[in-house]
């Protein structure tokens, strides 16, 4: 009986050439939908009077957005310019999702009855939901 051998090395470096690329793209493709998902549904849950809180929402990759908040009462400026951000993601990256407005804590705790329930806690649950 002979011994049956095989060179699987050429095997193993498309697989390893597929993970080291393949598997960070998909991991930001994932990302970006939920970090998509969780501002979209986060901007137009936010309850609107002069449009200060919805366009407070801010976008960063790997650090905390600073800067100032525009009024933006339809949130279209504000979803775009978030998603530009979220679209630049590469892999490994965090995205930070942020409302610097002073008073967006009693916002999330329910204090608009726009938004009785809050706004960032129920997005981030639905849309994770969704990702079982």
């Amino acid at each position: 009986m002979t011994a049956l051998t095989v060179d699987v090395s050429e095997f193993n470096r498309k697989v390893r050439e597929f993970a080291e690329k393949a598997v960070p793209a998909q991991l930001v493709q994932h990302q970006q939908k939920i970090a998509l998902g969780i501002l979209k549904k986060v901007i137009f849950k936010t309850p609107v009077r002069y449009g200060r809180a919805r366009g407070g929402w801010q976008v960063d990759i790997d650090k905390l957005p600073t800067g100032d908040t525009p009024l933006d009462k339809t949130g279209n400026r504000t979803l775009t310019k978030g998603t530009n951000k979220i679209l630049k993601l590469h892999p490994f990256q965090s995205v930070l999702i942020v409302n610097n407005v002073e008073y967006i804590i009693y916002l999330e705790g329910g204090s608009s009855e726009q938004a009785a329930e809050g706004m960032l806690g129920i997005s981030v649950q639905e849309v994770t939901s969704q990702f079982g």
